[in-house]
């Protein structure tokens, strides 16, 4: 499955998006999501670590709070 830190390794990139460039970020993710893994729609599931990925544990938290 691809995670965030796939499409985007560099967490302050990600956190120096604006909120509809991340957007596009997300559903580049959704669209690679594939149909018989659980929905990544629900908040919840895109929040979580498997959908977002390895990074640090503080910037893990930042990006976890910008997707939401």
């Amino acid at each position: 499955m691809v995670t965030l830190a796939d499409l985007m390794p560099d967490p302050d990139a990600v956190l120096a998006l604006e909120p509809e460039e991340l957007a596009g970020v997300g559903l580049e993710l959704l669209a690679q999501t594939d149909p018989i893994t659980a929905s990544r729609l629900h908040p919840s599931n895109f929040s979580h670590p498997d959908t977002i990925g390895n990074y640090s544990d503080q910037k893990l938290q930042q990006i976890t709070l910008v997707l939401m």
